[in-house]
C-alpha cells in the first residue's frame, strides 16, 4: 500500500486502520557532553529491530525519545533521518512540537508529506497556563491542526500533563474540531491519552459521541489492559489502541499483551501488565505522577546516553532488582519477553548492552 493510499485508509476508518499499538520510540545517541547527537546507524538499527519484533507502529520525538529537549534542527534531523529508513508493516508517526514557531513546523510538515510517515501528532502545548480555557486551548492548537489537516495528513492530537502542566480536555478537543469544520476534523485521526487518572481522561473520551470514530490510544503503560476492556464495544470493535513508552524497552512484552487481547485472554493480559508495570515504575523517582526515567531503559540497550545527561549501573540496578525478584515471584516467562526486550540489540557489535552478564544471568 502506498504512503498515501495508507493516510486516506486511516481518514477514512480511523478504528479498523490506526496502528492497534505503537511504540514511542527511543533516540539512539552518540558523542560526549556537554551535547550528545543523534546515532543515525543505531536508529535504523532499533527501529528495524522494534518492527522486527511486531510493532505495528512506531513514534518518533515524542518524550520518550526526548524530543521535548532536541533545537528544532537537531528535532527535525531526527524525523527526517526515521522517515528515510524503510519499515514494512510498521506505520511511522512523528510528534510535531506545537511550541516551535509555525512557519518552521509548517515547513517541517512538508517534508514530512513527503516521507511516508502515515500520521502527524501533536500537543496541547506548554506554553499555554494550566487553567487555560477550552477555548484558548482549541485556538491555539487550531492553526498547525489545520495546516496539516489541509496537507492531507492524518492528525492526533496529545494530552500530556507532565509535558504540558495539564490535560487536554474533551471540552477543548471538541472545540478544536468544530473549529476545523467537518472535512478537516475527518483528518484528525486518534486523540493520545498519557495521564495518570484513567476516569478523568480516557473513559471521559471513550464516553463522549463526537470521538465514537476517532482511535483513543492509551498512553498510560498503567492502563492499557483497562483500555482494551473498556474500549471494546458489543460488536467487538475496538475504539482504544496505545502509544507505549514503555514498549521502547518492553516490546516483546507488548507484543503478546496485544495477542492476549486479540483472544480475550484478559486474565494472561493483566498478568504480564502487572510484572511490565512493576519493570516501568522501577525507573520512577518518589513523584508517581511523574513519568518514568526511561532513559535508563535506554542505556542498558546500548543505544546510548541522554542528549545532555549520563545514566549508569546505579541507576539500572533497581530495574536490574526488580527483575530478578519477579523472575522469583512471577511467571518466568513473562520476565524473560523483558529481558529480551532490554537486549534487542545484542545483534549488532556496536550497540551491545553494558549490563548484558547481569540481564541474562537473571533467569538460569
Amino acid at each position: 500500500m502506498s504512503t498515501q493510499a495508507l493516510r486516506e485508509s486511516m481518514i477514512a476508518n480511523p478504528l479498523q486502520h490506526v496502528p492497534a499499538w505503537t511504540v514511542a520510540a527511543f533516540d539512539p545517541t552518540e558523542g560526549d557532553l556537554p551535547r550528545r547527537s543523534l546515532d543515525q546507524k543505531g536508529l535504523q538499527h532499533y527501529l528495524t529491530a522494534l518492527s522486527e519484533a511486531g510493532a505495528p507502529g512506531v513514534l518518533l520525538a515524542a518524550s520518550t525519545g526526548w524530543g521535548h529537549a532536541r533545537t528544532f534542527e537537531e528535532h527535525q534531523a531526527t524525523l527526517i533521518a526515521a522517515g528515510n529508513l524503510p519499515l514494512p508493516n510498521c506505520i511511522k508517526q512523528s510528534l510535531l512540537r506545537i511550541e516551535d514557531p509555525l512557519k518552521d513546523n509548517v515547513s517541517l510538515l512538508r517534508k514530512l508529506q513527503q516521507l511516508d510517515y502515515g500520521i502527524v501528532w501533536t500537543r496541547r502545548g506548554s506554553q499555554l497556563l494550566p487553567k487555560a480555557s477550552d477555548e484558548e486551548v482549541a485556538d491555539y492548537m487550531l492553526p498547525l491542526v489545520r495546516e496539516a489537516t489541509q496537507m492531507n495528513l492524518p492528525v492526533g492530537i496529545y494530552s500530556i500533563s507532565t509535558v504540558d502542566k495539564a490535560p487536554l480536555k474533551v471540552g477543548a478537543a471538541k472545540l478544536l474540531l468544530q473549529k476545523l469544520g467537518d472535512e478537516l476534523a475527518r483528518r484528525v485521526v486518534a486523540v493520545k491519552i498519557t495521564e495518570p487518572n484513567f476516569e478523568n481522561s480516557t473513559l471521559t473520551y471513550l464516553n463522549d459521541p463526537v470521538f465514537v470514530n476517532k482511535k483513543i490510544v492509551q498512553g498510560w503503560d498503567e492502563f492499557y489492559g483497562r483500555a482494551l476492556r473498556e474500549g471494546t464495544d458489543e460488536e467487538g470493535v475496538q475504539h482504544c489502541g496505545a502509544t507505549s513508552g514503555a514498549a521502547a524497552c518492553m516490546v516483546y512484552a507488548y507484543q503478546v499483551m496485544y495477542q492476549a487481547a486479540q483472544k480475550n485472554q484478559w486474565d494472561k493480559l493483566a498478568q504480564i501488565q502487572q510484572v511490565v508495570s512493576k519493570v516501568f515504575y522501577s525507573m520512577q523517582g518518589v513523584d508517581k505522577n511523574l513519568f518514568p526515567d526511561l532513559q535508563i531503559a535506554k542505556w542498558m540497550m546500548g543505544l546510548g546516553h541522554p542528549l545532555t545527561e549520563s545514566r549508569s549501573s546505579d541507576d539500572a540496578q533497581p530495574v536490574l532488582d526488580t527483575l530478578a525478584k519477579l523472575a522469583r515471584s512471577s511467571n518466568p516467562e513473562h520476565v524473560q519477553l523483558i529481558i529480551d526486550s532490554l537486549l534487542i540489540m545484542q545483534d549488532h557489535p556496536n550497540y551491545q548492552s553494558p549490563l548484558k552478564k547481569e540481564l541474562t544471568s537473571i533467569i538460569q
